[in-house]
């Protein structure tokens, strides 16, 4: 485990040296899931932390009624196994070298990484006021898509993190407009 420790902080301080050594990076199957379901989980609580102590007024609606940490833990998990599901078969289809455990492991230590970001985020969101708050999460979110984007460049073999990250968005409209359609269809036919 401190080999792992020792990865994040390579991976926050530079992170495109991290990216090059998580794909040297060995880990058991077993302890990579039970790691991965860990990391999920322990966002899935800080976020539910965030929505109780940060209220943002009026909930919006969501499928399984109010916001409660079973819904976002389930949100959690779901949108996590897309985005492994996704980076890995987008990759793929475009020549990626990526494995599907490779995969796995390299989204759960940006995970780890956003989940120390989170806690950092509750912590000022205390401390100081709100406003500034929301800027660091925003930047937190920014930091995501950056290393993402260095990462899965890595992960796959290609050369330009950009490319990654029009790629990214291009399957995210092409996810939101199919899911988008299903929500209306199934809508209109109850």
């Amino acid at each position: 485990m401190n080999s792992f420790r020792q990865l994040l902080l390579t991976s926050l301080r530079e992170p495109r040296t991290g990216a090059r050594q998580t794909q040297q990076f060995a880990i058991p199957r077993s302890e990579l899931f039970m790691l991965a379901a860990l990391v999920c989980l322990a966002g899935s609580i800080f976020t539910s932390v965030q929505i109780e102590l940060f209220p943002a007024g009026e909930a919006p609606a969501f499928p399984l009624g109010m916001i409660s940490p079973f819904s976002v833990t389930l949100y959690s998990f779901m949108s996590f196994a897309i985005l492994i599901l996704g980076t890995f078969l987008v990759g793929k289809l475009f020549g990626g070298q990526g494995t599907l455990e490779r995969t796995l492991f390299t989204l759960t230590l940006i995970q780890t990484i956003m989940v120390g970001i989170q806690i950092i985020n509750i912590a000022f969101g205390i401390l100081l006021p709100q406003l500034i708050s929301n800027w660091i999460g925003i930047a937190g979110f920014a930091y995501f898509i950056f290393l993402f984007c260095i990462f899965v460049a890595e992960l796959h073999g290609f050369r330009s993190p950009l490319m990654v990250f029009l790629g990214s968005i291009g399957f995210f409209l092409i996810l939101i407009l199919i899911l988008g359609s299903m929500v209306v269809w199934l809508m209109s036919s109850v």
